[in-house]
Formats: C-alpha cells, sequence, structure tokens
C-alpha cells in the first residue's frame, strides 16, 4: 500500500478526469508502454477491488478501494457508495453512501455525477426526489462530454416539462446525445414527434422508434406498441410490438397487453387472459399491473367480485407509488364501496395521485372542491385541479375550469373552452359556439375548429356546423341543405340533438318535403336516447296525428323530465276530455305546473280552465293568471282582460 501511496501521490485527480470522459477510438489500440504508469497502477488496484469482493474477502477489497479514495480516485469513492448502499462495508469506512458519492462528483467522475443525479431524479434510500439537483448533475455531466447525460436530461423534459418550450429543449437535448450515438435518445426524439402539439407529426415519430429499436434500443419497441395501441389504433402493430417490448423486459408491454385483453383491442375480450398478463406484469414489477388486477377484482371482470382483493392489490400498488391504484382505491372510499365511506381518505389518496400525474384523481379533487365534498368548497383551488388535470391528459377538465370562471372572465374562460375543443372535446366546442353566438363575438375561428372536430369524427361539431348554416351565425349564409347534411353526419353518431332537428326539418318541411314519417322516426330515435325535447316533440306529432295513447307516452315521459311545454299539452289534452270529471283535475295538474314554470301559454291556459270550471266567468284566481301572461306579452291573455270587466283594474 506504501507504493500504491508514492505512485498516486502526484496526479491522480487529473487521471480520473480523463478516465471519466468517453474514449476516443484511436486510444483502443495505443501501445500499452504509453499509458502512464499511474493509472496503470490505479486501474489495476480498482480491478483487485472487485475481485477480492467476488471472493468475499471484504477486509482486503476496502482496503484497496479506501486506499485510491484517499487520493482521489472517483471510480473507488463511487464504489464504497454503492457497496455502503447495499449493505456491505459500513465497519470499514465512515460516512455515508451520499457522501461518498459526493466526494467522486467534487473529482468530476461522471458515472458518480449520473448515479447522483439518477438518484435524485428518482429518490430513496432516504433521499428525497429533486428534480433541480437531478437536473443541474445531468447538465454537468453533459458539460463533461457525456451523452447519455442529455437523453436523460431530455427524458425529464418529456416526464415533467409537457409545454411547447418542454418539448422544444428535450428534443435539442435529444437530438445532441443521438448524434453521439445515444440509441435512447433516438427513442426519446420520437416522444417528442408523438407529444408535442407543435411538433407533433405521428409517421415521423414511428420513424424514430422503429430506427431506435433496430439500432440496439430494444425498449423502444414498447414506444411503436404505445403508438399503435394508442394513437394510430392500429391494434395488430401494437399487439406485435409489445410481444417485442416484452421480450426485451418490458413488464409495462405485458401490462398493456392485458389491458388490450381487457378491452377487446384487437382480439375477443378476454378477462382471464388479460388477468393472466396483469399478473406476469406485477410479477416483473410493473406498479400499474396491481391497480389494474384491483379493478378486475372490484368489478367481477373474469372473477368472482371481491373487494377484499381489490383493496388488497390497491394496497400493494398505493405501497409502490402506483397512481392509478391510489385513484381507484380512493374512489372506493369515496363511495364506501367495500370500505367504510371516508371522503377525506379519498381525498387525500386523489392528491397524492394528482401528484403522482394521474388526471382523473385531480379532476375528481376539482370537483369535491367546487362542491365541498369530503373538503372545503375552494373554487380557485378546483380550478388549479382542473387546470392539471387538463395538462395531465384529460382535456375535458378544460370545459370545467371553463365553466368556473365564465361569469368574472369570458376571455379565459373562452380560451379554456378553445384548448378542450382543439383537444377533441365536442362539450367544450358546443359551450364556445353557444357563448360567442350569444356574444355575437367572431374573433376565433369557430368553423374551422369545428370542421377539423368534424373530420375527427366528433358528432357534436356535425350538430353545431348544422346548427350554424341552418340559422346562419358567426357570418354564415343560411344554408338549409348544408345544415342538413351536418345533421345526417352527427345523426350517423347518434347524436340525440342532431336527431331532434332532423325531426323538426321532415315536420316542419324545411326545404324537404313534409314527411311525418321521417320526423316521427328521427323524434323517436332522439327520445330513446333521452333528450326530452324529442320526447315533447314525438308526442305533440303523435296527438296531432291522432295517435292519443302514444302521444301522451311521450308526453308523460318528457314531463317527468320536467320539460315545461310538454305541461301545456298535457293539460290542453286532458281540458278537452269534457265529461270525464278525473280528466278535468289531470289538465289542471298540468296546466298548475307549466303556469308555476312562468310560462304565458300555461298560465292563460289554466285561466281559462278555472274560468271554464266556473261557469265562464273569470275568478280572483283566473284573472290573476290571466294578468300574469298578459305582463309576459301573451296577445289571448291581453285580450281576455279587456273583454272582462277587470280591464281598468289590469291597466291601472
Amino acid at each position: 500500500m506504501k507504493l500504491l501511496a508514492v505512485v498516486l501521490c502526484v496526479a491522480l485527480l487529473a487521471g480520473c478526469n480523463a478516465t471519466s470522459k468517453p474514449v476516443n477510438q484511436a486510444y483502443l489500440f495505443i501501445e500499452p508502454d504509453k499509458i502512464p504508469s499511474r493509472a496503470l497502477v490505479a486501474q489495476s488496484h480498482f480491478l483487485l477491488s472487485k475481485e477480492a469482493h467476488r471472493l468475499k474477502n471484504f477486509h482486503y477489497e476496502f482496503a484497496l478501494l479506501i486506499e485510491l479514495a484517499d487520493h482521489q480516485y472517483g471510480p473507488a469513492q463511487l464504489a464504497i457508495a454503492k457497496r455502503l448502499l447495499s449493505g456491505h462495508g459500513r465497519e470499514y469506512v465512515d460516512g455515508t453512501a451520499l457522501e461518498w458519492v459526493l466526494k467522486a462528483v467534487e473529482n468530476e467522475h461522471v458515472p458518480a455525477i449520473t448515479y447522483l443525479a439518477k438518484w435524485y431524479r428518482y429518490g430513496g434510500y432516504g433521499l428525497k426526489m429533486d428534480l433541480k439537483k437531478s437536473m443541474a448533475l445531468y447538465a454537468q455531466a453533459v458539460d463533461l462530454g457525456e451523452p447519455a447525460a442529455a437523453t436523460e436530461l431530455g427524458y425529464i423534459f418529456l416526464e415533467y416539462w409537457r409545454t411547447d418550450k418542454g418539448y422544444e429543449t428535450a428534443k435539442q437535448l435529444l437530438a445532441n446525445a443521438a448524434y453521439f450515438g445515444e440509441t435512447k435518445a433516438l427513442c426519446g426524439l420520437g416522444r417528442v414527434y408523438q407529444e408535442s402539439g407543435t411538433l407533433r407529426d405521428i409517421p415521423k415519430a414511428a420513424e424514430y422508434f422503429e430506427i431506435s429499436y433496430l439500432q440496439g434500443y430494444k425498449l423502444c419497441a414498447f414506444e411503436l406498441g404505445h403508438l399503435h395501441h394508442k394513437i394510430t389504433d392500429n391494434y395488430a402493430l401494437a399487439h406485435r410490438w409489445y410481444r417485442k417490448a416484452a421480450l426485451a423486459g418490458s413488464a409495462e408491454a405485458v401490462n398493456n397487453r392485458g389491458k388490450m385483453f381487457e378491452q377487446g383491442q384487437g382480439v375477443d375480450p378476454d378477462f382471464v387472459v388479460a388477468k393472466s398478463y396483469f399478473e406476469q406484469a406485477a410479477e416483473l414489477g410493473n406498479p400499474s399491473s396491481f391497480g389494474n388486477l384491483g379493478r378486475l377484482y372490484e368489478l367481477g371482470k373474469g372473477v368472482a367480485q371481491n373487494f377484499e382483493q381489490a383493496i388488497g392489490h390497491y394496497q400493494v400498488g398505493v405501497l409502490r407509488k402506483d397512481a392509478q391504484s391510489m385513484h381507484h382505491l380512493g374512489g372506493l372510499y369515496q363511495t364506501g364501496q367495500g370500505v367504510k365511506q371516508n371522503k377525506e381518505k379519498a381525498m387525500s389518496l386523489f392528491k397524492e395521485a394528482a401528484a403522482l400525474g394521474n388526471a382523473f384523481s385531480a379532476f375528481h379533487l376539482g370537483n369535491a372542491l367546487k362542491q365541498g365534498e369530503g373538503t372545503e368548497q375552494d373554487t380557485q383551488l378546483a380550478l388549479e385541479y382542473y387546470i392539471k388535470s387538463a395538462k395531465l391528459g384529460y382535456a375535458k377538465a378544460y370545459c370545467y375550469a371553463a365553466d368556473i370562471v365564465i361569469d368574472q372572465d369570458w376571455r379565459q374562460a373562452k380560451s379554456y373552452y378553445f384548448e378542450g375543443a382543439k383537444q377533441g372535446q365536442g362539450v367544450c366546442a358546443e359551450k364556445l359556439t353557444h357563448y360567442m353566438r350569444v356574444r355575437q363575438e367572431q374573433d376565433l375561428p369557430i368553423i374551422t375548429l369545428l370542421i377539423s372536430l368534424a373530420h375527427r369524427g366528433v358528432a357534436l361539431a356535425h350538430r353545431e356546423l348544422g346548427a350554424i348554416y341552418q340559422d346562419g351565425d358567426f357570418g354564415e349564409q343560411i344554408d338549409l341543405e348544408k345544415a342538413q347534411t351536418y345533421y345526417l353526419q352527427a345523426a350517423q353518431q347518434e347524436d340525440d340533438i342532431a336527431l331532434n332537428k332532423l325531426g323538426i326539418i321532415y315536420r316542419d318541411g324545411l326545404k324537404v318535403a313534409v314527411d311525418n314519417e321521417r320526423a316521427l322516426n328521427y323524434f323517436k330515435r332522439s327520445a330513446e336516447l333521452g333528450l326530452p325535447d324529442a320526447m315533447h316533440n314525438l308526442g305533440a306529432l303523435n296527438l296531432a296525428l291522432n295517435q292519443y295513447s302514444k302521444g301522451l307516452v311521450w308526453l308523460l315521459r318528457a314531463a317527468k323530465q320536467n320539460h315545461s311545454e310538454s305541461y301545456i299539452l298535457l293539460g290542453e289534452y286532458y281540458a278537452s276530455q269534457n265529461a270525464d270529471g278525473a280528466a278535468q283535475q289531470e289538465a289542471f295538474k298540468w296546466l298548475q305546473r307549466a303556469a308555476d314554470d312562468q310560462l304565458p301559454e300555461g298560465m292563460y291556459q289554466l285561466a281559462m280552465l278555472l274560468k271554464k270550471q266556473n261557469s265562464n266567468q273569470l275568478t280572483p284566481e283566473a284573472t290573476k293568471w290571466l294578468k300574469a301572461a298578459a305582463s309576459s306579452g301573451h296577445i289571448k291573455a291581453r285580450s281576455e282582460l279587456s273583454d272582462s270587466d277587470v280591464i281598468a283594474e289590469y291597466e291601472k
């Protein structure tokens, strides 16, 4: 050891720095006698320490490592840290694993820098996750010439900074790393082109994924599987690439194949096979597989429903920081299924899952905070969680965020509706169109947006385009033929409102011949989907065609949905049944409801019924309703008042 100290004492630090950088290919053929003797001695003793470890001669191993570390030899300092983390060497060295890694980092030993960067990135062994420190260390390694560090730094931006600027930064880092032969960086570039809003190019993403796979990064097969599974819907290719990824050791690929069998994507639904894949993925350490297994037991898919088993799997997933398990377990506590209801516990699990990136938990938190369920009502915090949920991928949350701010900040609400609509949310597009129509605004490309959504198969977009061309909104000329075309496209997707609109077109003969049979068909299809307006229209048309029993059935269904105009038709129908006292009571009941809903026609009809029941003389109650109807502009009510001896009082 004395000889080693003499040899190393002058300049081991410089030697350490040199060995940590990428090796020039020409140096692979350097003559042995041209390598500095101090470097050869250090490397030989370091290799000797590894052999001592293999032989379990830990005393000799640490004697060598400590001697090297005392002379600032970074590889030895990092090795000591790793040994301490594995549970060896505490009796031979002082200090913690972190302290020893930091010594190697101070000596600019690149493997130690990237090791500590990874440690801060994921946390563990008593060290808290710290992305800022992780990124700073990776950046230091990049400055020292380590392409793999640029790759990992690019992946951090991919995971945590999903903004235009974040993706652009990731692209630059990964492109530089790929230039130096980092095949994983090529896979990361594929993700940039797959996920970025401004850089999105799915064919290019698939190309980068495949090149990365062919050049040796076999785990990129998972990205190809995911792309064809979630984006192109080419399930045959998804299964193919997931199989390749599974062979390369991707537990996530095994789990996702289970999801495909569960949902019948590219295969017949088979919950038993899905369960088998989830179990395999769990054995391979995939955290989300526990959430998937728990869900099968919770819902009784492929197994007997068993909340105890479901909760057991969820709890394992929670321990492994699986956001999906947290979300589902939170759902059970929220509803009290299988466990004692505990909304506070549910909120705690949702918060933890949202912090880990679960969009649905963030959305649930937004709802709970908005309504004050299981927590204090806080609309501002609800807004923050809705935006978080939307940015995590649940674009529908943009609509809810807009709903919160619309009364205070229309411009902000409009931007949220627009963003949600751009991401395919028809509900956001519908609300945006409605509110801009009411405000007579045209500053956003509504038509272009709706056409884009229509091309993506969003039924609401077809319907809204139909309404625009029917009414002549946003500067468009009224074009009933074009409106009908869009309504038909929406109707093909069973859009209830579009079906009802088509019924109106054929009932009223708008640019088509009146066709009651078609109108009844469209109204019925819409009514069966649950639209109260369609139930009313179907009932009214049946009554008009003297099909009274059918008409009453649908009007009563609409009335149960609180459709006020159906109250009036029901009241009129029963009032016409002169000889039936029970019918008159029904008439009074329905017209009273219409009047209570402040419908002028309902008020008028109720007054006329009361007058009729009083030998065609106005009662004070009838007069009250006539006045109310007249005040709302009902012409017949005004006429009735003018013909009565109460006109003076009314005018007064």
